[in-house]
Protein backbone atom coordinates (compact mmCIF):
# COMPACT_ATOMS: atom_id res chain seq x y z
CA UNK A 1 0.00 0.00 0.00
CA UNK A 2 2.89 2.34 0.76
CA UNK A 3 4.20 2.00 -2.79
CA UNK A 4 0.73 2.67 -4.18
CA UNK A 5 0.35 5.84 -2.12
CA UNK A 6 3.80 7.10 -3.11
CA UNK A 7 3.20 6.23 -6.77
CA UNK A 8 -0.14 8.04 -6.71
CA UNK A 9 1.50 11.06 -5.11
CA UNK A 10 4.28 11.08 -7.74
CA UNK A 11 1.75 10.90 -10.59
CA UNK A 12 -0.44 13.68 -9.20
CA UNK A 13 2.50 15.92 -8.31
CA UNK A 14 3.99 15.47 -11.78
CA UNK A 15 0.64 16.25 -13.39
CA UNK A 16 0.36 19.48 -11.38
CA UNK A 17 3.87 20.69 -12.22
CA UNK A 18 3.90 23.73 -14.45
CA UNK A 19 6.34 23.81 -17.35
CA UNK A 20 9.09 26.35 -16.92
CA UNK A 21 9.02 26.30 -13.11
CA UNK A 22 11.67 24.95 -10.83
CA UNK A 23 9.19 23.45 -8.37
CA UNK A 24 10.36 20.06 -7.16
CA UNK A 25 8.22 17.74 -5.07
CA UNK A 26 11.05 15.42 -4.00
CA UNK A 27 11.26 16.84 -0.46
CA UNK A 28 7.52 16.45 0.01
CA UNK A 29 7.71 12.91 -1.40
CA UNK A 30 10.51 12.05 1.04
CA UNK A 31 8.50 13.46 3.96
CA UNK A 32 5.46 11.47 2.84
CA UNK A 33 7.53 8.28 2.56
CA UNK A 34 8.99 8.82 6.03
CA UNK A 35 5.53 9.47 7.48
CA UNK A 36 4.21 6.31 5.86
CA UNK A 37 7.17 4.29 7.24
CA UNK A 38 6.46 5.60 10.73
CA UNK A 39 2.75 4.82 10.47
CA UNK A 40 3.45 1.37 9.05
CA UNK A 41 5.84 0.52 11.88
CA UNK A 42 3.41 1.81 14.50
CA UNK A 43 0.58 -0.21 12.95
CA UNK A 44 2.73 -3.35 12.88
CA UNK A 45 3.60 -2.88 16.56
CA UNK A 46 -0.08 -2.51 17.44
CA UNK A 47 -0.97 -5.61 15.42
CA UNK A 48 1.78 -7.71 17.02
CA UNK A 49 0.70 -6.55 20.48
CA UNK A 50 -2.91 -7.43 19.67
CA UNK A 51 -1.90 -10.88 18.48
CA UNK A 52 0.26 -11.45 21.57
CA UNK A 53 -2.64 -10.50 23.85
CA UNK A 54 -4.93 -12.80 21.91
CA UNK A 55 -2.37 -15.61 22.22
CA UNK A 56 -2.05 -15.04 25.95
CA UNK A 57 -5.83 -15.15 26.46
CA UNK A 58 -6.13 -18.25 24.31
CA UNK A 59 -3.38 -20.10 26.16
CA UNK A 60 -4.91 -19.18 29.50
CA UNK A 61 -8.39 -20.32 28.47
CA UNK A 62 -7.26 -23.58 26.88
CA UNK A 63 -4.86 -24.35 29.68
CA UNK A 64 -7.57 -23.85 32.30
CA UNK A 65 -9.77 -26.37 30.51
CA UNK A 66 -6.97 -28.93 30.15
CA UNK A 67 -5.84 -28.56 33.77
CA UNK A 68 -9.38 -28.76 35.13
CA UNK A 69 -9.76 -32.09 33.31
CA UNK A 70 -6.44 -33.39 34.67
CA UNK A 71 -7.14 -32.34 38.27
CA UNK A 72 -10.63 -33.83 38.13
CA UNK A 73 -9.13 -37.26 37.46
CA UNK A 74 -6.25 -36.94 40.00
CA UNK A 75 -3.96 -39.56 38.46
CA UNK A 76 -0.62 -40.58 39.92
CA UNK A 77 1.29 -38.95 37.10
CA UNK A 78 -0.49 -35.67 37.76
CA UNK A 79 2.50 -33.34 37.37
CA UNK A 80 3.76 -35.09 34.25
CA UNK A 81 0.34 -34.63 32.71
CA UNK A 82 0.19 -30.99 33.84
CA UNK A 83 3.59 -30.31 32.28
CA UNK A 84 2.54 -32.10 29.11
CA UNK A 85 -0.69 -30.11 28.95
CA UNK A 86 1.17 -26.83 29.39
CA UNK A 87 3.72 -27.70 26.69
CA UNK A 88 1.03 -28.93 24.27
CA UNK A 89 -1.15 -25.86 24.82
CA UNK A 90 1.71 -23.42 24.35
CA UNK A 91 2.88 -25.23 21.18
CA UNK A 92 -0.64 -25.39 19.75
CA UNK A 93 -1.24 -21.68 20.38
CA UNK A 94 2.21 -20.74 19.10
CA UNK A 95 1.51 -22.56 15.83
CA UNK A 96 -1.91 -20.92 15.58
CA UNK A 97 -0.49 -17.45 16.27
CA UNK A 98 2.28 -17.96 13.73
CA UNK A 99 -0.30 -18.84 11.07
CA UNK A 100 -2.45 -15.82 11.98
CA UNK A 101 0.55 -13.50 11.99
CA UNK A 102 1.85 -14.70 8.63
CA UNK A 103 -1.65 -14.37 7.19
CA UNK A 104 -2.05 -10.91 8.67
CA UNK A 105 1.25 -9.76 7.18
CA UNK A 106 0.41 -11.09 3.72
CA UNK A 107 -3.06 -9.57 3.66
CA UNK A 108 -2.18 -6.41 5.54
CA UNK A 109 -2.32 -3.09 3.75
CA UNK A 110 0.55 -2.05 6.05
CA UNK A 111 3.05 -4.75 5.09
Amino acid sequence: MTEAVLGDFQRQASAMRLDGTDWDHSEIAEALAEGLRILTNERKEVEVERLMNQLQRSVRTNLQDDLADIFAKSPRDLWERVGGAVAATVQREKTSATKRLSGACRGSPWG
